[in-house]
């Protein structure tokens, strides 16, 4: 395994996995009584990237997601 920045080609995954976090039937919690709509949205996750003040990683195994 190892981390690496993410790249706009994570973009997709990365907001799947935050939203089914936090808003989604399966997450491990859910908000779902408190707000409405998604966690986070490619645009926002796209700002993270790009941003040269923000870093943002994720952890693989051979180019595969863990999520």
């Amino acid at each position: 395994m190892q981390f690496r920045e993410a790249t706009i080609n994570d973009i997709d995954k990365i907001v799947a996995l935050v939203n089914v976090a936090y808003r989604g039937e399966k997450g491990w919690t859910t908000e779902n009584a408190l707000v409405d709509g998604d966690r986070t949205t490619s645009a926002e996750v796209l700002g993270y990237i790009i941003n040269p003040k923000s870093h943002l990683f994720i952890l693989a195994k051979k180019a595969i997601y863990l999520f």
